[in-house]
């Protein structure tokens, strides 16, 4: 999926923009093929040798009809085109994460829920990343809310008398209901949205089994079923019947290091209980299957893996639990891409003097950090193939002598090769032992 020239892919991604005038996306595309050339680098810097194309991009910026909406739209249109015409099965892997700021734009902006003397405030951000079973690649981003919360701490006891559409959990849903209208039916009969334990919200649930939509989602409120007054989805697996057994493999995150778990698998069709402070909120009961993978045994000290998923697929069978595993582990590539945006591109480390200008940047980095994601998985997937594959000749020439300084071979050295030279320019020692670079 990785597209070598940055003004082809930048064409592509942002050349249908309608910012009400033709220059406009012309210069957008400019801007855009500039950052993807340059991750990392101010707007300025992305135009360090071009006065006149670093004036028009701030100009650009600048302009308020120029919207971060109208922008996204034309990103997450070539992602959809691109869906359409890629076969199998498709991840809409979906989170939400926060672009926090400190210097003077920060005081527009919104809170982020740190400690009051916090000075660092900005948006919160949900995502939707489309990913191809079929492929193992990244497609683009689909769907994207950004907005700033307002300072109202302390509603959290009161959640259960706002509307669901007055809360932040709505999000989910109109998600959802987004992907709908960029999507064809064809395309959207092939989609399973994937997503962390904060999407078990109720009307979510019954939204995404109303449509006929596929899912897997993490369980975070141990609901009742309809069999039993008092029975929960947790100890009714807790007694099924063991499936089978699947090595999961557990990625370090917050200094907890990787690791390699041996779960048991359990799975059942349950009726759920809608909840007694949502009367009136769809259905009675929801008719979900349900996958438990737990770790029976785990090293000491260790926390043990245990993941409980809702599910729209069947799981009568262990090839069907697993599958429904396999999904879920794929929710890790957001993750990846939030590192990819912030630390990649340099998402938090714009400095503009509305909120708006960096709104409309941070959306433009949004789709190079995909770029970059995918230049990875290309690296991971084929590390044999020939470094042409993303440099010319000048380029890997350069990186050989300036690396291996030595005579240059009379073939293209590999993809491997090239990523790891440039992680050690980038000062990657692979002090760990774990052969993966980081941004």
């Amino acid at each position: 999926m990785f597209e070598e020239n940055e003004r082809t892919w930048a064409q592509r991604v942002f050349g249908d923009a309608q910012l009400g005038d033709r220059r406009r996306t012309k210069r957008l595309v400019s801007v855009g093929a500039a950052l993807a050339a340059n991750p990392g680098l101010s707007l300025e810097g992305a135009f360090r040798d071009d006065s006149s194309g670093a004036q028009g991009a701030q100009r650009l910026v600048r302009n308020e009809t120029v919207s971060p909406e109208a922008v996204f739209e034309s990103g997450a249109k070539a992602t959809a085109l691109l869906a359409a015409s890629c076969p199998g099965l498709l991840l809409a892997v979906e989170d939400t994460t926060t672009l926090g700021y400190a210097h003077g734009v920060s005081q527009e902006l919104g809170d982020l829920g740190a400690a009051g003397a916090s000075k660092r405030r900005g948006f919160w951000v949900h995502s939707v990343l489309l990913w191809s079973l079929k492929t193992k690649s990244l497609l683009g981003l689909i769907e994207q809310q950004r907005w700033c919360r307002r300072e109202e701490r302390g509603k959290r006891h009161r959640r259960r008398q706002r509307p669901y559409e007055e809360k932040e959990s709505s999000k989910w849903s109109l998600a959802s209901r987004r992907l709908r209208e960029r999507l064809d039916v064809e395309t959207r009969s092939r989609v399973i949205s994937v997503c962390d334990r904060e999407s078990d919200v109720w009307e979510y649930l019954v939204d995404k089994s109303l449509q006929g939509e596929r899912f897997v989602t993490r369980l975070s409120w141990d609901r009742r079923v309809t069999d039993s007054a008092t029975r929960r989805v947790l100890e009714t697996l807790e007694s099924a019947a063991v499936l089978g057994f699947q090595t999961v493999g557990i990625k370090a995150k917050g200094g907890r290091p990787a690791r390699e778990a041996v779960v048991s698998i359990r799975s059942q069709v349950l009726s759920l209980r809608r909840p007694s402070h949502k009367a009136g909120a769809g259905p009675e009961a929801l008719s979900l299957g349900v996958v438990m993978a737990r770790e029976e045994s785990c090293p000491a000290g260790v926390e043990p893996l245990c993941w409980l998923l809702y599910t729209s697929e069947p799981v009568s069978e262990l090839s069907e639990a697993c599958f429904v595993l396999d999904c879920y582990r794929v929710r890790w590539v957001i993750e990846d891409w939030h590192k990819a945006w912030k630390s990649g591109c340099g998402v938090e480390t714009l400095r503009q003097r509305t909120g708006a200008r960096v709104e409309l940047l941070a959306v433009l980095l949004g789709f190079v950090a995909v770029r970059l994601l995918q230049l990875r998985e290309l690296a991971s997937a084929y590390p044999q193939e020939a470094c042409t594959a993303v440099l010319t000749e000048d380029e890997w020439q350069c990186l050989w002598l300036s690396v291996e300084k030595k005579g240059v071979p009379p073939v293209a050295p590999p993809l491997r090769w090239a990523w790891e030279s440039l992680g050690r320019l980038g000062g990657f020692r692979d002090t760990q032992r774990t052969g993966r670079i980081g941004w």
